[in-house]
């Protein structure tokens, strides 16, 4: 890792990573087909070159990068194989604005692929438009097969699921008094749209969601009122393995109380 720290705050930085791990099952173990086929270990190769910044004595925080990485992995559900690359920007800033507010703000922007001969169920409707059937000769039935069959071997495909981009921006204000601290949080976050199957037959449309929290701490006790998406945003994502022909639902609204005393 190489960086340079200026005397304004500004530090460059460029780190490069490599590391290996086990390709473990569900249960934790390696299947002995991996070690005939000398699968049993994941490597990974990472690159991250980005700018920092920290000034204001510490009120203000910032960093911007680029990173490329390249690794092996063992797919939970299916336990196949899968070569995954992915390159994206990351930005995160920090400030305090005064002694009672501040606020923080992400966001993401990446774009990922894979290869590797998965487990794939492919949407019915689709495969009866493709092969002259009406949609209600396929109701019900579950139609699948691996990856190569339907792509051929080596085919990259943008991984399904995953959106290409992610921004948040929170806030925080205390109040402060005698004996207590009075403390409300706000923030939402947006998530872009994306489609859940590689075929990119369905798509998910981009959704907002707010959180919000109110705590309340003294001396030895504490009380934090905690509500998770306040509009009750209606959202869906993938369901991982059978992305093709199933949306998840979101969570609607929720809210939690958490009561704390020290003895």
């Amino acid at each position: 890792s190489l960086s340079y720290s200026f005397d304004n705050g500004l530090k460059p930085y460029l780190p490069y990573a490599e590391s290996n791990s086990l390709s473990t099952n569900q249960v934790g173990g390696i299947a002995p087909a991996a070690i005939r086929n000398k699968a049993y270990v994941q490597p990974s190769e990472i690159t991250e070159i980005g700018i920092k910044y920290d000034g204001f004595e510490g009120a203000i925080y910032a960093a911007f990068a680029y990173y490329d990485q390249e690794k092996t992995e063992r797919l939970g559900e299916t336990q196949a194989l899968a070569s995954v690359e992915g390159d994206g920007f990351e930005f995160e800033l920090r400030a305090l604005l005064g002694d009672n507010f501040s606020i923080l703000a992400t966001a993401t922007k990446s774009d990922t692929t894979e290869i590797g001969d998965i487990f794939t169920v492919i949407n019915s409707a689709d495969f009866a438009r493709q092969n002259g059937l009406r949609p209600e000769q396929v109701y019900g039935k579950r139609i699948s097969t691996s990856r190569n069959t339907i792509l051929g071997p080596n085919a990259k495909v943008e991984r399904a699921g995953l959106p290409d981009s992610i921004a948040s921006l929170y806030g925080t204000y205390v109040f402060a008094m005698d004996s207590a601290d009075l403390t409300v949080a706000l923030g939402v976050t947006r998530v872009g749209s994306t489609y859940t199957d590689i075929f990119q037959k369905i798509k998910l449309p981009s959704y907002e969601v707010w959180n919000g929290s109110l705590s309340y701490t003294m001396e030895r006790a504490s009380f934090v009122l905690q509500v998770n998406n306040i509009l009750d945003e209606e959202y869906y994502t993938s369901a991982d393995l059978f992305d093709s022909v199933v949306v998840k639902p979101s969570e609607g609204r929720t809210a939690s109380l958490t009561i704390k005393y020290d003895f």
